[in-house]
């Protein structure tokens, strides 16, 4: 499913004061062209999966990380 999904996060970089809060979006581009393309594989099913994922984030200058795990449900 790599070749049909591409993430991002935004902001690339995330700078947070001390007990401050902040968002982090995690997005999905999908390649239509590729997955419209591959609709019509060899065996006639359509495209679906789920993925897991999984995000990790290191505090600078500490020796804390954090990681998120999430799914990501691909259906045609």
């Amino acid at each position: 499913m790599n070749e049909y999904l591409e993430f991002f996060c935004m902001p690339g970089t995330l700078k947070i004061g001390a007990d401050a809060t902040g968002i982090l979006s995690v997005m999905v581009k999908v390649n239509m062209e590729k997955l419209e393309k591959a609709k019509g594989n060899k065996d006639g099913k359509p495209v679906s999966t789920t993925l897991l994922k999984l995000l990790i984030a290191k505090v600078l200058e500490t020796n804390l990380i954090y990681y998120f795990l999430f799914n990501v449900e691909l259906k045609q």
